[in-house]
């Protein structure tokens, strides 16, 4: 090799590393560095991190053994320019694990933004699990969804083979909690470092590994309060086995970093994309009819003249934490390879009632039967789109949504769908959803509702506001950026009833997003507000 094939390889080794190691906000987003830590002294830094106590948490189940846990507060510390996660072992009459945890609690807490931290997990093999996480002192409060507070699940590592999880949970943890969960399919177990991102804002979180997209949540999760950061290890909660595991064994946390950020086009509230849950498909073979196909990454479609020859998709969609505020909503699957005979003809959609069915346990002897006939569509620059707003909205209280794929024509035509397990959100069945810009948020108080409404959205000069209110009472109005910066706020009396209440935009306020809330002795709403233009 010569000296400048040598030079090459180098330096595009150098770039790929570079590019490995260094933080990875959303394109676009304008980044702005507001908190980090990056490790570079010999003890943790107390302005930035407090340890997480030392009390027993929940007892797990390894291979039939219980295994007790808690922090112990030496085994989080700082070397070699990383902090360091240590889990060790104790065996009395039982395995105790003793983990680490440091938060920012009460040192450095804040609303949205893109949170990043650089993570070589622990051994879930061993295990033991490796969370990076946000959490709100106010998550147990009830009522208000996500808004008032909410555990924001980065990563949690808690898998042995390779994939981790994104997850939310709100409403506290008790008989009102509600969750969200994604698993995420990526190499965590390399034994190498793996860049960890939120892209938190007004209404959405997006995940990132390695600053590639891996997920997206809209819904009543997500958080508008200060949220501290937890870095922490346990007895893992999913796989691996602590019983027979190798002790100690450790995470490794290079750096972590938050930014102030553009948002996403998403937050301006017109753009949803959700996710299939479930996703597969029935074949009609004489000796497959037992099979399923939940974990293969394509969703075969085709239309033989005899069952031995028919292959039918099969969607469901979680639209349980989705409100009724849309415009219209379709249902869009890529097609990862089509034959000639199936380039023209159309692809029937077909609504299913019976949502008992998963991916893992679907197969062409127990397949649900469908219960109407949705539309046909064309493969269109790759994509299939059917219009099912109808059914989303006849199906919000039902919480759940599945189809059935079908070909229009008997014979050779077949079109292979990407599934999920394809490892590529952009091109998994999708719900694509747009929204209404105003939007109505409910307020239940006992056997009545109060609600506000926000128009025009986007505005100009003057907000008006109906409100409507159980009972005579004072409310206060505030207005604040997404950032937390408040610009506003005002009292009213409201009376029993509807209020048409008119709001004069401050003069300093700039065009962009903003957060209304109307706080009453009961609670408090929150609304997304645009501002069109400077003022």
């Amino acid at each position: 090799m010569d000296m400048l094939g040598f030079r090459l390889i180098i330096t595009m080794l150098f770039i790929s590393v570079f590019v490995y190691v260094r933080a990875q906000p959303p394109e676009g987003s304008n980044p702005v560095l507001k908190w980090q830590d990056e490790f570079s002294g010999v003890t943790l830094n107390p302005q930035n991190w407090t340890d997480r106590g030392e009390s027993y948490r929940k007892t797990r189940t390894h291979d039939g053994f219980p295994i007790y846990w808690r922090y112990e507060k030496d085994n989080a510390y700082v070397e070699d320019g990383k902090l360091v996660l240590k889990n060790t072992k104790v065996t009395t009459s039982v395995d105790t694990v003793l983990a680490a945890g440091v938060s920012s609690v009460n040192l450095f807490e804040s609303t949205y933004g893109y949170y990043e931290a650089r993570i070589k997990i622990a051994p879930t093999n061993d295990g033991c699990h490796t969370a990076f996480w946000l959490q709100s002192k106010t998550m147990g409060n009830v009522g208000s969804g996500g808004s008032d507070g909410a555990e924001i699940d980065i990563v949690e590592s808690a898998f042995a083979t390779d994939h981790y999880q994104n997850a939310i949970h709100w409403d506290g943890y008790g008989e009102d909690h509600r969750t969200w969960g994604k698993k995420v399919e990526a190499s965590i177990h390399d034994g190498e470092f793996h860049n960890y991102g939120l892209e938190w804002g007004p209404g959405y979180y997006k995940y990132y590994f390695d600053g590639q997209l891996k997920s997206t949540y809209l819904g009543e999760g997500v958080s508008s309060s200060p949220e501290y950061i937890i870095l922490s290890t346990g007895a893992s909660w999913g796989e691996g086995n602590a019983h027979t595991g190798a002790f100690p064994n450790y995470a490794y946390i290079d750096w972590v970093r938050v930014y102030d950020i553009a948002y996403s086009d998403i937050n301006n509230g017109n753009a949803q994309k959700v996710s299939a849950t479930d996703d597969t498909y029935a074949y009609g073979a004489d000796a497959g009819t037992s099979k399923t196909h939940g974990n293969e990454s394509t969703i075969i479609v085709k239309q033989g003249a005899t069952d031995p020859y028919v292959r039918l998709g099969f969607l469901k969609f979680d639209i349980s934490t989705l409100t009724n505020d849309v415009e219209s909503v379709k249902l869009q699957v890529t097609a990862k390879s089509v034959n000639e005979a199936g380039e023209n003809i159309n692809f029937n959609v077909s609504y299913i009632n019976n949502d008992n069915w998963t991916e893992q346990s679907l197969t062409w002897d127990n397949k649900p039967s469908p219960d109407g006939f949705v539309g046909g569509a064309t493969i269109e620059s790759g994509k299939i789109e059917w219009d099912i707003t109808s059914q989303y909205l006849n199906n919000l209280s039902d919480g759940k949504l599945s189809f059935q794929i079908s070909s229009s024509v008997e014979g050779p035509a077949q079109v292979d769908l990407y599934s999920t397990e394809a490892g590529s959100e952009l091109d998994s069945p999708q719900l694509i959803i747009k929204k209404n810009i105003s939007t109505s948020i409910t307020e239940p108080t006992g056997n009545v509702s109060a609600s506000i409404r926000l128009y025009p959205n986007p505005v100009k000069d003057r907000i008006n506001i109906l409100y409507h209110s159980p009972k005579n009472r004072t409310i206060t109005i505030v207005l604040r950026r997404v950032t937390g910066e408040t610009m506003l706020v005002k009292e009213f009396s409201v009376v029993s009833g509807q209020n048409n209440i008119q709001l004069a935009t401050p003069g300093n306020i700039n065009s962009g997003i903003y957060l209304l809330t109307i706080h009453n002795p009961e609670k408090s709403i929150t609304q997304k507000l645009v501002v069109e233009n400077n003022l």
